[in-house]
């Protein structure tokens, strides 16, 4: 800490220990809403939300103190619902909700949300919050109350002494010197609310402090700065009023009541102003970029993600250029989507680590490393994938599991024929997997039979099979016997052991209490177990600081948002596991190779 800045601690921290008076933030005196810097208004009793009838118009404007700044544009979010002109006359179009943002000429965004309604619908009564006292030179926004709550009426306020208070279009107070005035709100269907004002002299504070003085905030990050003023004389406590700014809003933004939110790494001074009398604080705001998500993950050979740099300290996602220090390992999209190389043409993996970086307009810039993994990939899919281009497809996926049934219902799953048709003609080794529902051992059976006898239909041989459990209803002897089931029935088609693992929700992996320890000679237990959970972010990778099982398992399922090459939608995605560092499976030698090998569990 340098002597400049040791120097303004220790005093601020003398004169906070001596107030007496209770901490002030700005407009403490006020019972209403305070100004914003900048806010997008609408002559309505709501402040944030309004409501326009399907072929109405209403003028939207921008409301910021001082002088010197002007609204540069206005812009709908969904112009099919409302349009707006330059001018901010938004007509309504259809039924539907758009969001207005109005920026001004030196940077100052707000918005307004606008719901569009089949009708208009006239307020029947306003009422306004009661606003006991206010200080000459402040400023307030009085948000009225309808019935019904969803009007369309627009609000027109008056005064009834311009020189002790005005009020504005958006129903902005401003106190002007000491008396009583009436504030009147009137909607535009005849209905009339009033409440009194009592504007008092300003007494001026002569001493101000901020707590704390400097803070270290990584971005996204929020933090309450207090403000402590003082007059001067014990016997006249101040009622001056404290409007908070920031030196730089891209870095840190501060709202009317000291609540300071860290944007982006840099530094920015925070400043609480006295309005009476002008006297100011500081606080010197240094913001880190905060890694919320991984600096560093994993993904498949073929895979497509979009990591997210608003965090990493960056102003926004907006606008970066992005680079890959290795094409040839993952490339990135002029948008931000990394895209890993396909496998060669004789299987093996592109793998290695690349550097993705991104740079905003203002030069800063922030990467993330990413490693393309040699391990298999192994995915689950299901008619949410609908129509798949495997000649991409069949490139990134060394497992498909398919599924097969729901519960007993294979009308439910109509795309596993044709996945599975697909992964034969591709070269893609594949297993099945049913939903289950049973509740009781018939049930069970039941399941189980309608299970092998779609997953075998027309000649088909999955290499194994999966019992999906993801119902807290389900009972371990049901689960037993739906397994022994299944092998019975292969059985009878030649094979000696049938392949069958048990995919369980990590939630409800001790509660149900299943027997997932293999016996070679117990027909009613798994030959392995896939758990899911999932990594934050869900977006198809591996962070370093993944949501790792708790339990033994052979696979996880750790993303259910992976992107690849020739499918629209998400895919689930998962790789050989287990927190231990060994197999569950008493075979000593659970493996991918094993996995794949065919149906004969040997």
């Amino acid at each position: 800490m340098n002597k400049k800045r040791n120097f303004r601690f220790v005093i601020a921290t003398i004169f906070i220990a001596m107030l007496v008076i209770t901490p002030q933030t700005v407009f403490a005196a006020s019972k209403g809403v305070a100004a914003p810097a900048f806010s997008a208004t609408a002559p309505m009793a709501k402040v944030n939300t309004v409501y326009v009838a399907k072929g109405d118009t209403l003028k939207i404007t921008g409301k910021y103190p001082g002088k010197g700044d002007k609204v540069k544009s206005y812009k709908s979010s969904k112009k099919s619902v409302a349009t707006i002109n330059s001018k901010g006359k938004l007509k309504a179009l259809k039924t539907g909700t758009t969001t207005v943002t109005v920026t001004t000429k030196k940077g100052k965004v707000d918005t307004i949300q606008v719901k569009v309604v089949k009708k208009s619908a006239p307020a029947k009564k306003i009422t306004l919050p009661k606003t006991d006292e206010m200080v000459a030179g402040q400023v307030i926004r009085l948000s009225a109350k309808t019935t019904p709550d969803k009007s369309t009426s627009t609000v027109k306020w008056t005064s009834s002494n311009k020189k002790i208070a005005t009020v504005d279009a958006a129903g902005y107070i401003t106190a002007k010197k000491k008396g009583t005035v009436k504030i009147t709100a009137t909607t535009s269907s005849g209905k009339k609310a009033t409440t009194k004002i009592k504007v008092v002299p300003l007494v001026a504070a002569t001493a101000i402090a901020v707590d704390p003085v400097s803070a270290t905030m990584q971005s996204s990050n929020t933090k309450t700065l207090k403000a402590y003023i003082d007059s001067g004389d014990p016997a006249s406590p101040t009622n001056d009023v404290i409007v908070w700014s920031s030196s730089n809003e891209k870095v840190a933004t501060v709202t009317e009541k000291g609540k300071v939110t860290a944007i982006r790494a840099g530094t920015a001074s925070i400043t609480a102003r006295a309005a009476g009398s002008g006297i100011q604080a500081s606080a010197e705001i240094t913001v880190q970029g905060a890694k919320i998500e991984a600096d560093s993950v994993r993904i498949t050979p073929g895979e497509r993600f979009k990591p997210k740099f608003t965090d990493y300290g960056l102003s926004s996602d907006d606008g970066l250029i992005y680079a890959s220090s290795n094409d040839g390992i993952a490339s990135v999209t002029p948008d931000g989507y990394v895209q890993a190389a396909f496998r060669s043409g004789g299987g093996s993996a592109k793998s290695g680590t690349v550097t993705i970086t991104a740079t905003d307009a203002a030069g800063v810039s922030a990467s993330i490393k990413v490693t393309v993994s040699d391990e298999p990939t192994i995915v689950d899919l299901s008619k949410w994938q609908k129509d798949i281009d495997w000649s991409q497809a069949s490139r990134a996926f060394d497992l498909a599991i398919l599924r097969v049934t729901y519960g007993a219902d294979a009308s439910y799953e109509p795309m596993y024929k044709t996945y599975a048709d697909n992964c034969t003609a591709y070269g893609v080794p594949y297993g099945a997997y049913s939903f289950a529902l049973y509740k009781s051992k018939g049930a069970a059976i039941k399941e189980a039979n309608a299970f092998y006898k779609q997953a075998t239909a027309g000649g088909r041989t999955p290499l194994f099979f999966v019992l999906d459990v993801e119902s807290s209803y389900i009972k371990r002897a049901h689960t037993e016997a739906y397994i022994s089931r299944l092998r019975e029935l292969a059985a009878k088609d030649g094979i000696s052991r049938l392949k069958v693992g048990v995919y369980v929700g990590h939630h409800l992996y001790n509660k149900l209490n299943l027997n997932l320890d293999t016996d070679p000679d117990n027909g009613a237990t798994p030959d392995f177990v896939w758990i899911p959970r999932y990594n934050t972010p869900n977006n198809g990778t591996i962070g370093a600081n993944a949501n790792t099982p708790d339990y033994p398992c052979d696979m996880w399922q750790y993303s259910s948002g992976a992107y690849f090459p020739g499918i629209a939608g998400k895919v689930d995605v998962s790789t050989l596991y287990d927190p231990e560092g060994d197999p569950l499976s008493e075979k000593g030698d659970f493996s991918f190779d094993w996995l794949i090998s065919g149906p004969d569990a040997a």
